[in-house]
């Protein structure tokens, strides 16, 4: 029986863990795994390569249509001509939808908040996300499209 004490234990440490760090830790593997390469562990991105995201993506979240945006984004991805930071970037996103859990996009996406250190922004839930999927879905220039209408808009910094 004395064996048993060790497991026990440490199951119950397990179970211990709040949600939340579940969460965090789901959102930067999930981040890690498939956004870092290009926008860089910190978001900070490659000047003149990929955006930096952190910073910028917190103030997109405070709307509504910002929230949908990048919502969006991670599920479709996107192609084009994009100006960050003064300097005019052209590449594509990969859509992540087709890869990725509702969960798991929400999760990433609640990462990049904390890497932008904004606490005001409510957290993305995967019924959030699930809700921008289209029976149709949409094209990387179609997405393109779509930041360059909020861009305009002032909703994209």
């Amino acid at each position: 029986m004395r064996r048993w004490v060790p497991a026990w234990i440490a199951l119950s440490c397990i179970a211990a863990v709040p949600e939340t760090s579940r969460a965090d830790d789901a959102g930067t593997s999930v981040f890690n795994t498939y956004c870092a390469m290009c926008h860089q562990v910190n978001g900070q991105g490659i000047p003149g390569q990929f955006p930096r995201i952190a910073g910028r993506a917190d103030k997109i979240a405070l709307s509504a249509k910002g929230r949908q945006y990048l919502c969006t984004l991670v599920i479709y991805g996107m192609a084009g001509s994009v100006t960050v930071d003064g300097s005019q970037l052209i590449g594509v996103m990969p859509p992540l939808g087709s890869t990725l859990t509702d969960q798991n996009l929400a999760a990433a996406l609640n990462h990049v908040m904390q890497l932008s250190g904004d606490t005001k922004v409510r957290p993305f839930t995967a019924d959030e996300v699930k809700a921008e999927r289209r029976a149709t879905p949409l094209s990387a220039t179609d997405v393109h499209t779509m930041r360059a209408q909020l861009a305009s808009s002032g909703v994209i910094p």
